[in-house]
């Protein structure tokens, strides 16, 4: 090799082993690339602009007017909270862009005024997982409330405020109960509901056919199995305690000494507490005949909809 290509070899290696040397030495966040983020306007319409929107006629794909209330306790949450759900009583299927349902509430004198903006429903042109939107969903609202508040203030009157007008409901509220009655329509049923008192456990056959409530034999057993585990009947504590209507074949206890509800909590939430009997009709070689059936009693804690 001459002695001009073993000096341009050796200036190369140089230069290659400085500019290595540079690149380990360089901070690493020299040459880390920043998040790429276009710009793009949002083309999901402020309440604001929903305004201006209906002024010209459109209110989107949803009823504007109607709305559905229930109430609930949250689970884990203070037994003070009194959780009241507003929905629109039609269900949404397909792809959709929602500016959500909006509610404020105020106290005024003894009624608690609950102003609320109605969801407004388009159709999502741009969805991209149309199968995904294929599920049908409600729109609603949760609204907490202070039944300690409540009370103190001696609140009797509910009154829900739209731009469509004032729904003034009575409110009657005790330590145990809800219960809210439309002022403007006497035909319509009064909603009530209970509050459950934290110590409560769920009892259900699941496996039973038809409503237990109406098989006292069946009905017995279960109340028996719930008393040789320390569980009384929640009758025993709140006398005129009514579960909502829907709920057939789910049976209330408190569990005072709290045995169950550690149980409970190791098994997360629920569990099998014992069996009962039941009987069916079986055809076998000399006809039909009554089999005997054993089916499990399920002890839980309260769902949400208790």
């Amino acid at each position: 090799m001459n002695t001009f290509k073993t000096l341009k070899l050796g200036k190369t290696l140089t230069l290659g082993t400085a500019l290595i040397c540079m690149l380990a030495a360089a901070p690493f966040t020299a040459f880390a690339q920043e998040e790429y983020k276009p710009n793009r306007r949002d083309n999901m319409p402020t309440r604001e602009q929903v305004k201006e929107i209906e002024k010209m006629g459109y209110s989107g794909i949803l009823p504007q007017t109607s709305f559905r209330y229930s109430f609930f306790h949250k689970a884990g949450a203070s037994p003070d909270d009194i959780n009241m759900r507003l929905v629109i009583p039609l269900p949404i299927q397909g792809c959709t862009k929602i500016v959500p349902f909006e509610a404020e509430t105020e106290i005024q004198g003894k009624a608690l005024m609950i102003d609320i903006e109605f969801p407004f429903v388009m159709l999502d042109r741009d969805a991209k997982d149309k199968y995904a939107c294929n599920q049908n969903k409600m729109t609603g609202k949760d609204i907490v409330l202070s039944r300690s508040e409540l009370m103190g203030k001696e609140i009797n009157e509910i009154r829900i405020r739209s731009k469509y007008g004032v729904l003034p409901y009575k409110l009657t509220l005790t330590p145990d109960m809800i219960n809210m009655e439309a002022k403007n329509d006497p035909m319509k049923r009064s909603y009530e509901y209970w509050f459950l008192p934290q110590e409560t456990v769920v009892l259900t056959v699941p496996m039973f056919k038809g409503d237990l409530i109406h098989y006292n034999d069946q009905l017995q057993q279960l109340a028996r199995i719930a008393r040789a585990r320390g569980l009384v009947p929640i009758e025993q504590e709140v006398p005129d305690y009514m579960p909502l209507p829907n709920n057939a074949n789910r049976f209330y206890f408190l569990d005072k000494d709290g045995r169950v509800l550690a149980e409970l909590a190791d098994s997360e939430g629920h569990m099998t507490l014992g069996t009962l009997y039941t009987t069916e009709e079986f055809y076998g070689p000399d006809g039909k005949y009554d089999k005997e059936i054993e089916l499990e009693i399920t002890a839980s804690t309260p769902l949400q909809t208790d």
